[in-house]
Formats: C-alpha cells, sequence, structure tokens
C-alpha cells in the first residue's frame, strides 16, 4: 500500500479516506453436458499470463474459487476428467482487471459413448450366452487389444470407452461356433 503523510494543524480533526480497488476473483464450474449436474475432482491447471499458478480440483459442487488474483489474463484448461467423461481439451481465456468482481468460465464435459456388447444364440434370439471371449482393439486408439467375458446375462459392458472406432473379435464361443465376422 501507499503511505500518506498529512499534516494536522493545531487541534482540527483530518479525515483521510483511501480506497482499493478489489481484486479480483475467478469462479471455474464444471457440468455434464447432458444432465446439468456439476462434477466434483476434474483437474484443472490455471495459467496467469502463460504462467502457471497451480493445479485445481473442482470441489463437491463441481467449483473451483480463486479470490485475490493479480489482474491479468487467465487461461484454464481441463487436465484431467473423472473416468466417466470425456476429457475436455479447449482451454478457456478470460481477462481479471481491478473491480470487475469474480468472473466465471463454464466448462462441459460429454459422458463416454462406451459400449454394450451382448452375446446372443443365433437360432433362438431371447437366449443370452455367458462365458464368451472376445477381444477388444481400439483402432487408431491405444486401447487393447484386451479380453473380455461375457457375464450370465451375455453381456460385456464397456460404458466408459473413450470416442473412437474398436474391432470386436470373438475368441471363445464357449460350446458354439466361432462368429469369426470383425465388427467395428
Amino acid at each position: 500500500g501507499q503511505t500518506y503523510t498529512v499534516n494536522v494543524p493545531g487541534q482540527d480533526t483530518v479525515t483521510f479516506t483511501l480506497k482499493n480497488s478489489a481484486k479480483p476473483g475467478l469462479r471455474i464450474i464444471k457440468y455434464d453436458r447432458q444432465t446439468h449436474e456439476t462434477l466434483p475432482d476434474i483437474t484443472f491447471k490455471i495459467y496467469k499470463d502463460n504462467q502457471l499458478i497451480g493445479t485445481y480440483e473442482t470441489d463437491r459442487l463441481g467449483e473451483i474459487l480463486l479470490t485475490d488474483l493479480e489482474p491479468g489474463t487467465y487461461r484454464v484448461e481441463e487436465v484431467e476428467s473423472d473416468d466417466g467423461h470425456v476429457l475436455d481439451i479447449i482451454p478457456q481465456e478470460i481477462e481479471l482487471t481491478e473491480g470487475c468482481g469474480i468472473l466465471e468460465l463454464v466448462f462441459f464435459n460429454d459422458k463416454k459413448p462406451g459400449l454394450h456388447l451382448i452375446k446372443i444364440d443365433s437360432s433362438d434370439p431371447s437366449k443370452v450366452i455367458p462365458n464368451v471371449v472376445f477381444e477388444i482393439k481400439g483402432y487408431g486408439t491405444p486401447f487393447g487389444p484386451k479380453e473380455f467375458t461375457t457375464d450370465e446375462n451375455g453381456m460385456i459392458d464397456l460404458s466408459k470407452l473413450e470416442p473412437g472406432t474398436y474391432v470386436v473379435t470373438e475368441k471363445k464361443a464357449n460350446g458354439y461356433v466361432i462368429d469369426d465376422a470383425q465388427r467395428i
């Protein structure tokens, strides 16, 4: 702060008022794009004038609140999502100035599209087949190859796969003829 020298003559009372401009703040809010529910535990890196000031996680209300910031240009990047949502790779920038109050940046995440695979008897589609082994490999993505086995409902639940193309190959058919077609 600044120091002011005031001469007070005699017994006069002198009133001196110092006004400080309030430092700005930033609120980051993270939502699921479809449900508009807020998302906790999403990790962001925050930069001021291209200098990293820290890594922060959204709280249980899906928010990060920073107060008493210095004016400048702030860039916010999502660096880690939860296992059910796709990472939002597009950073956002905002200019904070003295006296602007608390400004907000809102980020939306899409749910991972996922894959449900159900193995049925071709002669009786109402009959599901458990314990069938499939190999699933990402095509142009780093996923797999990994083997998965159908459960008692004849199903493999891969509801949290990243978006992309996957090749599904049946490996072991548990008493049935293997369906040797690859599915993409």
